[in-house]
């Protein structure tokens, strides 16, 4: 894209080109690789670790795919956990902190993904391509989602268990 810049004091047309992003041109019907961590607690607590899922989805098909596919890995491989919501979250850039992270919906998922897709650098382009990559190989959109543990049937629950149990509902947001 060529635009042209006027300058107020010669009057003489410059042109400027605005480079595409290094990424490349952002395509929803690709096959694009996430990677959800599934995180034990809750987002205020800043809980770190976890299980992750890696998959692939077309931005084109929805949020709901892509969802899916999250609940089924976590219905599969984590009995003991218990979904705090449906929720997924978003890391919006590389360097973005749990507190910055961003909750997925219908509306927002193609242009949340979008954006995140022009700040892959030129750095992180040339490293997949040293490695024989394409970005689309290289690169994962990050997706997050919380749970907690389901206490354990039949097993008395020491003064310790009893207080984080009343600690975490008390946390718990009314609705």
């Amino acid at each position: 894209i060529t635009t042209t810049i006027v300058s107020p004091t010669h009057m003489a047309p410059a042109s400027r080109t605005i480079a595409s992003p290094p990424s490349g041109q952002f395509n929803v019907d690709a096959d694009c690789q996430f990677k959800c961590t599934v995180r034990k607690g809750y987002m205020i607590e800043n809980p770190r670790g976890g299980a992750s899922v890696e998959f692939k989805t077309k931005i084109s098909e929805g949020l709901g795919v892509a969802k899916a596919k999250v609940l089924s890995f976590v219905q599969r491989t984590m009995d003991s956990a218990q979904l705090i919501s449906e929720d997924l979250y978003f890391k919006k850039s590389k360097g973005a902190s749990q507190s910055h992270y961003l909750k997925l919906t219908d509306d927002n998922f193609e242009d949340l993904t979008r954006s995140r897709w022009n700040l892959i650098s030129a750095r992180d382009v040339s490293s997949w391509s040293t490695e024989g990559k394409s970005v689309l190989e290289g690169f994962q959109f990050e997706v997050f989602i919380y749970v907690h543990r389901r206490p354990a049937e039949n097993i008395p629950a020491g003064p310790i268990t009893r207080q984080h149990v009343a600690i975490s509902r008390a946390r718990q947001t009314e609705g």
